[in-house]
């Protein structure tokens, strides 16, 4: 008898807190998205770099902050080739890698070739964006502010890891694009932001704990 009491009570209780979490789901979730989705307000600066995974999105947001005059000049970087890339262009496939098309885009844009520099390296993750912008940086002293643009959900993390890589003298202002349909409040409405924002959610929780413990991070 007490078994089933209890067994009562705490079915009664997990009830209680299912419904609680389900009446507040919308400002609990829209709160996790602010925190992963945290921007920067726009800041005139150096020079404005274009995270790679951005696409069509990004390269429009770093045209039309250099048209404002954000920036005098547009850092790029080479991202890995994906699988198979390599072998299309051995089969002769005329096909662009990720620096071609944002370097074409904003000259068709309207931004002259000059004002894009691409440094040196490959990158396959932010973190080693941060690494090869932070190179630059120590080889160019005139360099004491940028604007990194980037996918929404990937902006809190690349907060941190641009702190952590650059000298302590460069202002980082990270900011999504204009063109981003996702928000801190439909994120979890749409399968592919769901996507987005759970895996940088995790990503930034990582973190956290590698700073605390002997994690390896790339």
């Amino acid at each position: 008898m007490r078994f089933l009491k209890r067994l009562l009570i705490l079915l009664v209780l997990s009830a209680a807190v299912g419904l609680l979490v389900f009446a507040i789901r919308v400002p609990l979730l829209t709160r996790a998205g602010s925190w992963v989705m945290q921007e920067d307000r726009v800041q005139k600066s150096d020079a404005i770099f274009l995270l790679g995974g951005s696409f069509a999105r990004g390269v429009l947001q770093v045209a039309d902050l250099y048209r404002d005059g954000t920036a005098p000049v547009i850092l790029l970087v080479q991202e890995r080739y994906p699988d198979g890339f390599s072998e299309l262009l051995r089969r002769g496939a005329k096909v662009e890698n990720s620096l071609q098309f944002n370097t074409r885009v904003l000259t068709e844009l309207g931004v002259p070739r000059k004002a894009i520099i691409v440094m040196p390296g490959i990158a396959e993750s932010t973190r080693q964006e941060a690494e090869i912008l932070s190179r630059y940086a120590a080889e160019n002293p005139k360099l004491t502010s940028v604007v990194v643009v980037g996918r929404k959900p990937q902006l809190r993390r690349t907060r941190e890891l641009m702190a952590k890589a650059l000298p302590a003298n460069v202002k980082v202002h990270v900011v999504g694009s204009k063109e981003d349909g996702i928000t801190a409040d439909n994120w979890w409405k749409d399968t592919w932001y769901l996507r987005e924002v759970s895996e940088e959610f995790l990503k930034n929780v990582y973190n956290v704990f590698a700073v605390v413990l002997p994690i390896p991070t790339r």
